[in-house]
């Protein structure tokens, strides 16, 4: 994939929605995204985030404004609610979309575009392991990073195959083996509704 921007830039992987807390009624998220000035001389902004559901639907947004120095590097948190979510889960694996755009003025410096699904994860010695509040016994299986004849390069429909093969297997968890996931995989796993161990 080919990477371009501007002066003033989101960070590579440089957006991260967290779940803080979450139900039926109110879901609480923070969202995350660093911002980078590559250019000479100070810059200021607003960084306007966009929740919207599987249907397209708005479901939250937030503007902040940031002042960036020559060569800085900086990490805007957004605190933001949704109503009535609709939790990711192993049988209704609901994703969110999050849209990032970095303004000055009317100029669109940059932008992005991310999903999410909206879930919480607890654990301990009493329920084991909870997914929104509901006890999991993990199905897990170890996947190495080549895909056959493939190879070692990552491919979205190789991925997206091998994922779908493990959750029609059973599987409702996949750690990777002596490799990091890739993003393909990961995307797939959110997808289908599949439980990560990323040691990464």
């Amino acid at each position: 994939n080919w990477i371009e921007a501007g002066e003033v830039h989101v960070g590579l992987d440089g957006v991260r929605v967290t779940t803080l807390a979450a139900d039926e009624a109110l879901a609480v998220l923070r969202v995350e995204t660093d911002l980078e000035n590559e250019g000479l001389g100070l810059r200021q902004g607003i960084l306007c985030t966009l929740l919207r559901d599987k249907d397209g639907n708005e479901a939250a947004k937030d503007a902040t404004r940031f002042t960036l120095r020559q060569g800085e590097k900086l990490t805007v948190r957004q605190r933001m609610q949704v109503e009535k979510p609709a939790l990711w889960d192993l049988d209704s694996p609901n994703l969110y979309t999050c849209e990032t755009k970095v303004l000055e003025g009317e100029t669109v410096l940059d932008g992005e575009c991310n999903s999410f699904g909206i879930r919480t994860l607890a654990l301990d010695s009493v329920h084991g392991l909870r997914l929104n509040g509901k006890t999991v016994k993990l199905k897990g299986g170890c996947i190495h990073h080549d895909n056959g004849v493939l190879g070692s390069a990552t491919f979205d429909d190789a991925e997206e195959r091998r994922a779908r093969l493990m959750k029609q297997a059973g599987y409702n968890a996949l750690r990777s083996a002596h490799h990091p996931m890739g993003k393909a995989m990961l995307t797939a796993c959110d997808r289908l509704g599949i439980l990560v161990m990323d040691e990464f």
